[in-house]
């Protein structure tokens, strides 16, 4: 069976991923949701150093100290940005490739690169000099968490999310499109309002293994049993 290695998202940490973690156990696997630097129950570590980088390093990090050397990493939303770093630093340390409804990036681009402009000025640069000190961004849905439970939604509107993960670029090696690799779109959007249909292009473009689950972006609490069953479909095939 897999080890799957889980990274949240943006504003998360990883209670998101418990359910969908308790599910992979139950069917065999083994299954790790590590909390970013400054997010979650780590907030008390937030800083205005924490980069990109800094969020990868705690990926490769548990890696090492796990002596996991075929890891299945899954990225969730900011989470595909460290992912991608993560297999560019360690790429013998992992299997394969699972991006759910998460941003692929190119080498040297940066989060807010692959967000609509005028978006990111709105909910990202602009909160984040009026009411963030210039480095941190509060969580831009407090009123679109209507299908998650009261506890869940509370614990977005509380988090902040360092600035600098958002606007410092991602190196990725070549050999990172080597890797086996999947996309999990989220379908359950309004028109329009999808901002990884360009990480879909890239993954059929490439010839990935495509599963789309009906459910909002946040499957991981709207739909955690199916998201494991995905992912315990996708690790038969990478």
């Amino acid at each position: 069976m897999a080890t799957f290695v889980i990274v949240h998202g943006g504003w998360g940490g990883g209670w998101e991923w418990r359910h969908v973690a308790n599910e992979l156990i139950r069917l065999g696997h083994a299954a790790l949701t590590p909390t970013l630097t400054g997010l979650g129950e780590r907030s008390h570590l937030l800083a205005p150093s924490i980069t990109l980088d800094t969020h990868a390093a705690d990926v490769t990090g548990l890696l090492e100290w796990e002596r996991l050397d075929d890891a299945i990493l899954v990225g969730h939303s900011y989470g595909g940005m460290v992912t991608t770093v993560a297999a560019t630093d360690t790429p013998d340390r992992i299997r394969a490739l699972i991006y759910v409804d998460a941003f692929i990036p190119m080498d040297g681009q940066r989060e807010i690169d692959l967000i609509d402009g005028e978006w990111v000025d709105e909910h990202i640069l602009r909160p984040a000099r009026v009411s963030g000190d210039g480095w941190l961004v509060p969580f831009p849905f407090p009123d679109d968490v209507g299908e998650l439970t009261p506890d869940d939604a509370e614990r977005y509107r509380n988090s902040i999310h360092p600035l600098a993960t958002f606007t410092g670029p991602a190196r990725v090696g070549d050999h990172v499109a080597g890797i086996p690799s999947a996309f999990v779109p989220c379908t359950r959007k309004a028109p329009g309002d999808d901002a990884f249909a360009e990480s879909l292009r890239i993954a059929l473009e490439r010839d990935w293994p495509i599963r789309e689950i009906s459910s909002g972006h946040d499957v991981q609490l709207e739909d955690p049993r199916g998201a494991a069953a995905i992912l315990h479909e996708l690790s038969t095939i990478l």
